[in-house]
């Protein structure tokens, strides 16, 4: 029987437990930890690909984050 844990190393206890977990199958051989590869789509994967290369391409197009986030809050407060 196989058991599957899933942690999400998003805090330091997370990243901790992982650790321990880790040094634990190095100990035990009946133990293994193995990361989820996160798995992305085609042509998703195509699409965040052309957006960067569009990006990289044309650095002065849009706004930088700072006026989009001024943006979005005052939509929020209307």
């Amino acid at each position: 029987m196989h058991y599957t844990i899933k942690i999400e190393d998003s805090n330091p206890v997370a990243k901790s437990i992982v650790s321990m977990l880790k040094e634990l199958s190095r100990e035990y051989e009946f133990m293994s930890v193995h990361p989820e590869e996160a798995h992305v789509e085609e042509n998703i994967a195509n699409e965040l690909d052309a957006r960067y290369d569009f990006v990289v391409k044309n650095p002065n197009e849009g706004d930088s984050w700072e006026e989009e986030k001024k943006r979005l809050l005052l939509l929020q407060i209307s």
